[in-house]
């Protein structure tokens, strides 16, 4: 079930918007119905309804707010993430072009096509098969790259070879963090009980306005409104691929743009 949610929120976030609004305000009219009919009982006491409701809706802020933080610092660790890998593959790509050797200026061939790669594969939208297939081609490049490294420190071994040889390895760690933090997401289990609460939540609003002799659909809507989009941000920010919160890849991009051949001046 968590997978259709996932797909759905995928597809369409407009439409899986609509559809959490639509559950809660179901919710919230069951809550009114029952009590409606709670209040027909003659020996009906109401006396901790306000109480409970403000417990509910208590812990529901909480929650929301809690997790909100969460996924927020999911985000900011994909960012610093991909900050992290740009800049590696461009000391990558400049070390590359420092040492005086044929198999060097391959690697540095290699890492523009790279860093090519890990732009697309992290733009990539949720379920598109060329992150499968940009991680394939990234895992051929990175096994390409170390044979060149291989055969060049079989070569020579000197300090600017060391230093390309931790750029790599650098590089290769950084795309691999980079790549467990673009899988992770909201974990079902906090998306479930988010969901539960709130529909809880709902459910008690009803029954309160229902106490109260009045239905009030307009600041119902209005509260649905604001918790849903509370909500929508939390599961935005909490995945990398689901929405439009998405890693910035202007990193990626100056990296891009700065390999460009470097002149040697004169003396």
């Amino acid at each position: 079930m968590t997978a259709v949610l996932a797909e759905l929120a995928a597809h369409n976030m407009a439409m899986f918007f609509a559809l959490l609004v639509a559950a809660q305000l179901v919710a919230k009219e069951a809550g009114y119905a029952m009590g409606r009919f709670q209040m027909r009982k003659p020996n009906f006491k109401d006396d901790s309804v306000g109480m409970v409701s403000a417990s509910i809706f208590g812990l529901l802020a909480f929650s929301l707010a809690f997790n909100l933080s969460l996924a927020s610092g999911r985000y900011n660790d994909r960012l610093s993430a991909a900050l992290d890998e740009a800049n590696s593959i461009g000391t990558l790509w400049l070390q590359a072009k420092a040492v005086d050797h044929p198999r060097a200026a391959v690697i540095a061939d290699l890492t523009e096509q790279y860093v090519q790669l890990r732009k697309k594969g992290i733009t990539a939208d949720w379920g598109d098969e060329q992150i499968k297939n940009a991680a394939n081609e990234i895992s051929r490049l990175q096994n390409e790259m170390w044979g060149h490294l291989t055969a060049l420190i079989r070569d020579r071994v000197d300090p600017q070879v060391a230093q390309l040889t931790g750029s790599m390895n650098a590089t290769f760690d950084s795309t691999t963090t980079m790549q467990n933090l673009a899988h992770r997401t909201t974990p079902p289990e906090v998306i479930w009980l988010l969901l539960g609460m709130t529909i809880v939540a709902m459910v008690v609003m009803g029954f309160q306005f229902a106490l109260n002799g009045h239905p009030h659909r307009l600041l119902g809507l209005t509260t649905i409104l604001v918790w849903t989009s509370v909500l929508m941000v939390i599961l935005d920010l909490g995945a990398a691929r689901i929405g439009d919160i998405r890693v910035d890849v202007s990193a990626y991009e100056s990296t891009i743009s700065s390999m460009k051949p470097i002149p040697i001046p004169a003396l």
